[in-house]
This record gives structure tokens, C-alpha cells and sequence, in this order.
């Protein structure tokens, strides 16, 4: 069964809900983010500060700033969205540490 997820104004479905953000803990706006995320399940935050894996799955994306949200599907292939929740670009990484909280 399927979970409906609300990102940037667009609503998303999918089996395995799971959206990483990346942040930095020097980003006030990404304390704002991971304030406001609480501990939902749906969301798996990952440090580029501070996480190995997430400063090399920014590289692989192309990501340049934080907050950052990126889309964990059910076969680990985890992909962009753009601000209006579509699927970007994906790499094949099965991402152990985005698929547990």
C-alpha cells in the first residue's frame, strides 16, 4: 500500500516513503528543517558536515547547498527533486543508513 507524502506543494506517492534531506550543522536553515521534521519516519536526515556517505551521495547528485531534499525508492536508487517534487536525477546507491531511521 502506498503512503502520500506532501513536498514543495506536490503530491507524491510512493511504496517506500522515504525522503533524505541533506543539511549541515552549521545551516540555521536546516535546523529550521530538521525542527519542523521532528522525528517522522518518512525522513531520513543525513549530515554533510558530519556523514560520509552523505557528502559523497551530494557529490554523485550534483548538490551544492543545503537543505537538500532527495527520493529513496524501494529498489535504494535514490534521485533529486526539484521544487516541484519531481524526480531528477538518480544514482543506484542502496543507501543502508536512508532505508533504517
Amino acid at each position: 500500500m502506498g503512503t502520500n507524502t506532501l513536498i514543495c506543494g506536490t503530491l507524491i506517492k510512493f511504496i517506500m516513503p522515504k525522503i533524505i534531506v541533506l543539511v549541515h550543522n552549521k545551516c540555521p536553515h536546516c535546523e529550521e528543517i530538521k525542527k519542523k521534521l521532528g522525528n517522522d519516519a518518512r525522513f531520513k536526515i543525513m549530515d554533510v558536515s558530519k556523514d560520509s556517505e552523505a557528502r559523497m551521495l551530494a557529490m554523485k547528485l550534483g548538490v551544492h547547498a543545503v537543505p537538500y531534499f532527495l527520493y529513496a525508492d524501494e529498489q535504494g536508487q535514490v534521485c533529486t527533486l526539484d521544487e516541484n517534487g519531481k524526480v531528477g536525477k538518480c544514482v543506484g546507491e542502496t543507501m543502508k543508513n536512508a532505508k533504517r531511521k
